[in-house]
């Protein structure tokens, strides 16, 4: 006689009812979530739209100002690095905007021309 292969398991109401639960579950879940990411972009949206509608107001009511004039300490390091920058010894490296090395290697440079009989670059 030969063996009598096994039959296939079948799926009693019981194991149906607990997949059907476990399904629906999970879609709720899933769709929960894209539901949240869904609104919270849309938020996000709606929030850099308003921010949006104020600045492009507040640029039309705001009239164009015009230029204010440089600080005198300001022109007068501008005026410094110009005349350093001009000078043929000088040639700027990385820590030349560094705070004090301009109005230094001005002093320096023109220690430097006295010595040498230069005449000092001509003042601004």
């Amino acid at each position: 006689m030969s063996p009598v292969p096994p039959r296939p398991a079948r799926y009693t109401d019981e194991s149906f009812v607990i997949t059907a639960v476990t399904v629906g579950l999970i879609t709720v879940i899933v769709a929960g979530y894209l539901l949240n990411w869904y609104l919270e972009a849309r938020n996000q949206r709606e929030l850099n739209q308003a921010q949006s509608v104020v600045y492009r107001q507040y640029l039309r009511s705001t009239p164009p100002q015009p230029p204010q004039p440089l600080p005198e300490a300001v022109a007068e390091r501008f005026k410094v690095r110009d005349e350093l920058l001009a000078h043929p010894a000088v040639k700027p490296g990385p820590g030349f905007a560094a705070p004090g090395v301009q109005s230094t290697g001005k002093v320096i440079v023109d220690a430097i021309d006295t010595a040498q009989g230069r005449q000092a670059a001509p003042r601004f």
